[in-house]
Parts: C-alpha cells; sequence; structure tokens
C-alpha cells in the first residue's frame, strides 16, 4: 500500500501545473459524485427503514429490543401487546390532590 502512494507522488511530481490542475479537477467531480451517490443510498436506506416501521409496529418494537440487547424498553408501548388486560394510568390518583399540585 505504501509503496503505491509513492509511486503515485513520483507521478504527481512529473506533471505540469495545467495537468496537476486538470488532475485535482477531475478528482473533485468524482468525489463530489461519490458523495451524492452516497447521501442517496442513505436517504434510501432511511426510506426503508421508516416505510418498514410504519407497516408493522409490533416488529419495530422487536428490532428495537434487539437493538437493546433484549432490555425491554420503558414506555406505554410495551402494553400494547396486553389485549386482555385493561391499560394502567400513568398517574397516581391518591398522590394528585388538585390538578397540577401534588402531595408528598
Amino acid at each position: 500500500m505504501i509503496e503505491t502512494f509513492k509511486c503515485y507522488f513520483t507521478k504527481l511530481e512529473q506533471l505540469s501545473r495545467e495537468e496537476l490542475v486538470q488532475s485535482a479537477e477531475k478528482l473533485v467531480l468524482v468525489e463530489n459524485t461519490t458523495i451524492a451517490k452516497l447521501i442517496a443510498h442513505l436517504a434510501e436506506m432511511s426510506a426503508r427503514k421508516i416505510a418498514l416501521e410504519k407497516k408493522d409496529p409490533k416488529k419495530k418494537l422487536e428490532r428495537r429490543r434487539k437493538r437493546q440487547g433484549g432490555a425491554v424498553a420503558s414506555s406505554r408501548s410495551n402494553e400494547m401487546g396486553k389485549k386482555d388486560e385493561p391499560a394502567q394510568s400513568r398517574y397516581v390518583a391518591s398522590k394528585v390532590s388538585e390538578r397540577g399540585s401534588y402531595r408528598n
């Protein structure tokens, strides 16, 4: 690998000023094209992930749990699977005396 770069630098040293500028311009065009293609790929990957998650919320939850190492996410979405049980409120009525104020 190092030898490849040494040869490349040797070739660059032999180029005229105009050839060096033209070569640099070509590299910039190739680089800009490559970056644009990479951005397009990332956007498509993101769009597919979003579409996939919108289609199947259960698989979304499974993927989230898998990413978290099997840990259960602490959100209300965990209660989605409990169809036989009524959803529990996050608020404890005994601690709420008036709207917006709490007892200690």
